[in-house]
């Protein structure tokens, strides 16, 4: 533990994120204090403001009254890989990252369907990736049925070498977004629409969502500070945008160092220690962060991500009916 009055600050560049400790002058990294996190996370994709999305219709299909389920698997604690199909190719490996903006297809599935898109390069935290821009014909996803969707044709190997699975696409919330559906972490399962009435009979926490193009955004108080967080299920922790709190947080506590890895490699990001965090009127299950020297462009006005699995929940709702989230604590 640190002593009292020791306070962060960081230096913000195109390399690794470095923390500098005020008191001792020195670079944070060589600080005890800064002992690395043991494990290896993975944020598999952030890109971000990547145009207006491609026109696409995205429906779910008739079935039974009521949810309808998906089963998945999770991976590491908190990646879901569930089955679904692109075009001809079935049994595909999805994962489901409410923070993947947009969605993401491996090339070498686009290659098989025959996807010829434009080359483009987007921001993934703090570099720019060549990728390309395909739109993919269909796509099936249990109940959801889209066509036309807006897709990055990306090289996915590095999630596969970190799963051990292989993974042909990552869905997010420009292929799930307006269509309510729950995950519920214990019994492993996605279920798309909800029971008439649940939002008036439910208990449970829930905050509102501000829905954009792709993503939900979530104000969570650290502090006196209000910060504005992407709901996101493609990363195990809370994550700070160092440029946009450096100087907000006088209260954090450097804590130790973790490894992430994501479309743009890997990278060491300082875990902060947080005088508690609140989110609606439940208190954060951990109230620590890493901070990543990166951010959002201005437009879409981002401090961070919540990764959803850092509530500590056992099932969480996205609810686009009312624009709410709601979840059941474990």
């Amino acid at each position: 533990m640190e002593p009292e009055g020791r306070t962060w600050k960081t230096e913000v560049s195109s390399k690794a994120t470095r923390v500098r400790d005020r008191r001792l002058g020195a670079w944070g990294r060589n600080h005890p204090a800064l002992s690395t996190v043991k494990g290896l996370s993975f944020s598999w994709v952030f890109a971000l403001t990547l145009g207006p999305l491609a026109p696409s219709e995205i429906a779910l299909a008739s079935g039974p009254k009521g949810p309808t389920d998906v089963p998945f698997e999770m991976y590491l604690g908190y990646t879901i890989v569930a089955k679904g199909s692109m075009g001809r190719l079935q049994k595909l490996n999805f994962i489901i990252d409410t923070g993947a903006v947009p969605s993401v297809v491996d090339q070498r599935v686009a290659r098989k369907l025959s996807l010829k898109g434009t080359l483009d390069a987007v921001t993934v935290f703090t570099k720019d990736v060549r990728t390309e821009e395909v739109v993919v014909p269909t796509l099936e996803l249990g109940p959801v049925h889209a066509e036309s969707v807006r897709f990055l044709a990306q090289d996915l190997r590095f999630i596969e070498n970190g799963l051990g699975l292989r993974i042909d696409a990552i869905i997010g919330l420009d292929v799930l977004g307006g269509h309510d559906f729950s995950i519920d972490f214990q019994s492993k399962r996605i279920a798309f629409g909800l029971p008439a009435g649940e939002p008036s009979k439910t208990t449970e926490p829930q905050v509102p969502f501000e829905s954009g193009t792709g993503f939900a955004v979530v104000q969570i108080q650290i502090e006196s500070q209000i910060l504005r967080l992407m709901v996101d299920t493609g990363t195990s922790d809370l994550v700070l945008f160092a440029p946009r709190v450096h100087d907000r947080l006088p209260g954090a506590r450097l804590a130790g160092v973790k490894t992430k890895t994501t479309m743009a490699g890997q990278e060491r990001w300082p875990v902060l220690e947080l005088p508690g965090a609140r989110l609606g009127s439940a208190d954060l299950a951990t109230p620590r962060a890493v901070l990543m020297d990166g951010q959002a462009t201005a437009s879409v006005d981002l401090d961070g991500l919540l990764g959803v699995t850092s509530l500590g929940v056992r099932r969480i709702t996205f609810d686009f009916g009312h624009n709410t989230i709601r979840w059941d604590p474990r």
